[in-house]
Formats: structure tokens, C-alpha cells, sequence
């Protein structure tokens, strides 16, 4: 009987340990913020406006794919504004906007300093390319099971304009969903279901840890066959899909041209614990005094590719082909798997993006009791062949059957990505902002 009782009570014992350390496990990856923890953050609005629409439009991208994978693509109708809409993210990533990544980790034995700090990188470890919500959904077309998450959300239209420099305006903004109706909804006014679980303020300080990139490609040649404002298939013999763009990869290709960082006004605080984290915000800056260690807000630290070398990872995907060649029409999959390729490597840096960085644009901290506006004008068609490129005779004015000479104008053509994400480098990355959703708005001439 006494050996009985001794083997149930080191198997109870046994047991307390296992849970014991469940428990701490558990606890230990509930407050981890980079890659680890599934967020839900939605783009409420994302648009795009032009202040002189007569100088300056804006096109969708519209794709025609073949079976093979090869495809034709061409602007849609230019206007005064576009917009993009329905996007999420669960995850984050860190770079430059050329260059996304989900670098590995380091573990933290101390759970004091997990709490506070979130996850270490590991320098010396591996690293993948992240994959975008538009990859995402070629590899589930493909496989519906697939475990993969989009890090980062991007966007494509082409832009026309009567100069080569396109500028955002000064009232270009990121701005969490509450602030349009309260400047102030960080911190005070926030309704129950945008409070934070770690502190009294709101999930939407999380565009502290926002940032948005612009790449633009110089176009060469645009042919379009447009009738009553709709692109025409087969409208003219020489363009079967009603659109084209043409491009030099070789001597024009796709550049970054800007990386902003849209809202350093705000800064999550972080502690040992994980109920009193606080929420600063409109925060200023002095541009002569401020360096990256005394107000690193208003500065991007990311992770970068220690070495050129590296190998890729590939996906099998489908791509998508149009039922109808007219804009806007339903996209559906084309039979035959392609593939989607990433880079791979081994050793990252962490490199700081400062106002030195011609290509950095970072917001003005705003008047006291409002959120940061650009608060001033930035270019973002820097390209180094900027001198190669040529006007492009467009339709100016998109109603009826336009072929007279007379409703066309010469126009520089670009062709933008513009990627959006959260910057897993950034305190404001934290679990802290699960919930949160924002507003994006930009203003050019």
C-alpha cells in the first residue's frame, strides 16, 4: 500500500509540474508582440485624390492572364480619385517597403522582460521575404488550406501627370477610425470595445507603428480604346484588351520612391506588467536636436539583409483571368499551377531611416489636441532615369468615343505600388492594438 501511494503521488506531482509549466508557457506567448499573436486590423478607407485633376489622375490596374501566366495589363479610366477598400491584417513585418521580412527570434528566458519588450531578433538567424495580401490569395486560390498570412497589404494603380513630379499635398494623413470623429480618441472618449486589454487607451494607436511606402515604375507607352468611359476588348485591332502599358524592366524598372512613416505623434509605453501600459500622443520633435535614441519615434528602425546572398522559397499559386476584358469585371482562376517565389537568407541588420534619407518622409507632429498630417509637400517620383522619361498622348477626358486629337494632352505615366503594414519593430506593434483599424488619405498635385 505504501508503494501504491508513493507512485500516485509522484504521478500527481508529475502532473502539477506539467500544467505548472503550461501555465508559464502560455502566459510567456500571450504578451510576445512580433509575428506571433494574431491580430484583426482593417483599412476602413484607403483613397487617393487629386488636387488639380486637370494636371494629375489616378487609373486601376487592370490584368488579363493567360493560361500560361503571361499577361497583358493596361490602365483603367483616370480620374480624379481612387480608392481601395476591404483589406485586413493579422500580422506584421520589417523593412523598408522595397524589401519586407519576418526575421527569427531569439528566446527570452525573463518573463519580466518579455512583457516589456516583446521578442528579441535574432541576428544571425534566418530570414523570409513576407507575402502581401494579393499573394496570399493567389497561393489559397491554388490551396485553399494553405497556412499562410498576408504581413503586408498593397495596392497597384497607374498615375498620369502633366509634369514628372508628383507630390503628396500637406493634408495627407493616417489616422486611427476613432479620430475622425474625436482627435482625442486615443486616450479619452474611446467607446469600450476600442479600449485596449493592456491599459486605458485605444486599440487604434496602433498607426503609431504604421508605415507606407511608394515604388513607382516609369511607363513608356500606354494604348487605350475607351467608349462611353468604359476600356473596349477588341475596340481596335492593335489592342485586342482595350488597354496596354509598356514597360522597360531593363533601363526604367521599378524604383522605391518614398517611405513614410505617417503617425510618430504616437507612442505606446510599455512595463513589466501587462495592465498599465499608456499611450502618449502628440508628441513633438526638435528636427536639430532630436537623434534616434533621445525621441526615436520620428524615426523608422526596421530589419534589413545583412548579405546579398540569398535563396528562394516558392509557392504554387493561380493567378486569375478575366471572364470580360471591361473594367471592373469578376476575376476567376485559370486552370494549370504557377508558382510565387520569395527570397530567403541567412543574418539581418537593423538599420535607422533618418531625415538624411532623401526617401524618407516623416509627418509633422500637428497642431496641439490633433493627430500628425504630413504638414507639408513630399515627392515620390525620385527616379534615377527621371531625365528618360517621355509624355505620353492620353484621352483627357474619358466620355463618348474619343478620338480626336483635341481631347487628348501629353502626360508623364507611372505605374505604383504602394505597400502599407505594421512595422514589428516598433512598440506599437504590441498585442496591445488588437482591434485596431485606420483610415488612409492622400493628397497630390
Amino acid at each position: 500500500m505504501k508503494k501504491e501511494r508513493s507512485q500516485n503521488r509522484r504521478l500527481i506531482i508529475t502532473k502539477n509540474l506539467i500544467m505548472m509549466l503550461v501555465v508559464v508557457v502560455v502566459g510567456m506567448m500571450a504578451v510576445w508582440s512580433w509575428f506571433v499573436v494574431n491580430k484583426q486590423v482593417k483599412a476602413s478607407n484607403i483613397t487617393i485624390t487629386s488636387a488639380y485633376p486637370n494636371e494629375i489622375g489616378f487609373a486601376p490596374v487592370l490584368k488579363y492572364y493567360n493560361d500560361d501566366g503571361t499577361f497583358t495589363e493596361g490602365p483603367g479610366i483616370f480620374s480624379d480619385t481612387i480608392s481601395f477598400s476591404g483589406a485586413q491584417l493579422t500580422k506584421d513585418c520589417t523593412g523598408d517597403g522595397e524589401t519586407l521580412l519576418v526575421p527569427d527570434f531569439s528566446v527570452i528566458k525573463d518573463r519580466n522582460e518579455a512583457n516589456e519588450i516583446g521578442r528579441k531578433v535574432y541576428i544571425s538567424g534566418p530570414w523570409e521575404e513576407a507575402l502581401s495580401q494579393v499573394d496570399v490569395e493567389d497561393i489559397k486560390r491554388n490551396n485553399p488550406d494553405a497556412n499562410v498570412e498576408a504581413r503586408y497589404l498593397e495596392f497597384e494603380f497607374y498615375a498620369r501627370s502633366s509634369t514628372k513630379t508628383i507630390r503628396l499635398m500637406p493634408g495627407s494623413y493616417l489616422r486611427g477610425e476613432s479620430e475622425a470623429s474625436n482627435t482625442n480618441a486615443m486616450t479619452t472618449g474611446y467607446s469600450i470595445d476600442k479600449k485596449s486589454a493592456y491599459g486605458d487607451f485605444n486599440v487604434d494607436g496602433l498607426v503609431g507603428a504604421m508605415r507606407v511606402a511608394f515604388l513607382a515604375q516609369g511607363v513608356t507607352n500606354v494604348t487605350q480604346y475607351i467608349e462611353n468611359r468604359v476600356i473596349k476588348e477588341n475596340g481596335n485591332p492593335n489592342n485586342a484588351h482595350g488597354t496596354t502599358a509598356t514597360f522597360d524592366n531593363t533601363n526604367k524598372p521599378r524604383q522605391l520612391t518614398g517611405l513614410w512613416l505617417p503617425r510618430p505623434d504616437v507612442r505606446l509605453n510599455t512595463t513589466t506588467s501587462t495592465t498599465d501600459w499608456t499611450l502618449t500622443t502628440h508628441i513633438g520633435r526638435n528636427t536639430t536636436t532630436d537623434t534616434p535614441e533621445t525621441n526615436p519615434t520620428y524615426f523608422h528602425k526596421f530589419f534589413a539583409p545583412a548579405n546579398d546572398t540569398s535563396n528562394n522559397v516558392t509557392y504554387p499559386i493561380k493567378y486569375r483571368k478575366d471572364t470580360g476584358l471591361t473594367q471592373g469585371t469578376t476575376l476567376v482562376p485559370t486552370s494549370g499551377t504557377k508558382t510565387l517565389s520569395k527570397k530567403t537568407g541567412t543574418g539581418v541588420e537593423e538599420i535607422t531611416a533618418t531625415a538624411n534619407d532623401q526617401k524618407f518622409i516623416v509627418s509633422d507632429p500637428g497642431p496641439s489636441g490633433s493627430y500628425a498630417t504630413l504638414g507639408k509637400e513630399a515627392a515620390i517620383t525620385g527616379l534615377t532615369y527621371s531625365d528618360d522619361l517621355n509624355q505620353i498622348r492620353l484621352v483627357r477626358d474619358a466620355n463618348g468615343i474619343v478620338t480626336e486629337e483635341s481631347n487628348k494632352d501629353n502626360y508623364f505615366v507611372y505605374k505604383y505600388t504602394m505597400r502599407i503594414w505594421i512595422e514589428g519593430n516598433d512598440t506599437e506593434a504590441r498585442r496591445a492594438m488588437d482591434g485596431g483599424a485606420f483610415d488612409l488619405h492622400l493628397e497630390v498635385r
